[in-house]
């Protein structure tokens, strides 16, 4: 009798891979970040679509962009469309969205608002447009907010990177991230 295992009947991970780890280990690798830019023609073209689109002025475009973002446009929940009314005009995230992705296809509107932080706070403080997660940390963190008015500008889902955006926000916007994340994940576990 032969006593090797056969391979067939290898079904420790460790042992299966025992061959292919040890060689692995030792490829130079380089991970590379793509550092992605939004440059001028792009958004350009951006407020020009939804100028077009809204027949609106680029300044009231570009706040119905940066807010519709603000309010949490940036969802990738194929059921959400936030809605954010500026000078009788109803501006809508799916509509937003559509012409971030025209205008520079590198990019998901999440990607955008990332990218374009700090004017968004700016303009958000400018007009009381909170964040869309303000309610939710003011409900569940309270602890986390201080007295400082400019927090509610910052307590938008696409804020937790900005290095810009208070340490106690980023707090608890990562504390949101993961009780929605780590819930979902829960959910699919006892299902």
């Amino acid at each position: 009798m032969n006593n090797k295992q056969d391979k067939n009947e290898i079904t420790n991970p460790n042992d299966m891979l025992k061959d292919l780890i040890g060689p692995a280990k030792k490829v130079k690798t380089e991970i590379q970040k793509d550092n992605q830019e939004y440059n001028k023609t792009q958004l350009d073209d951006l407020v020009k679509s939804v100028e077009t689109y809204y027949n609106t002025p680029p300044h009231v475009a570009i706040l119905g962009i940066f807010g519709t973002l603000q309010r949490g446009g940036t969802s990738r929940n194929k059921k959400s469309n936030v809605k954010l009314r500026i000078s009788d005009i109803t501006f809508e995230s799916k509509i937003i969205n559509s012409y971030i992705t025209k205008a520079n296809k590198n990019f998901t509107p999440r990607q955008f608002a990332r990218y374009f932080a700090d004017p968004i706070f700016e303009l958000s403080k400018a007009h009381d447009i909170e964040g869309n997660c303000y309610v939710y940390i003011a409900r569940n963190h309270p602890e986390l907010l201080t007295d400082n008015p400019d927090e509610k500008y910052w307590c938008s889902d696409f804020q937790a990177d900005n290095t810009n955006c208070p340490t106690n926000i980023k707090t608890a916007l990562n504390m949101r991230y993961n009780a929605k994340f780590r819930g979902l994940a829960n959910q699919g576990r006892n299902s």
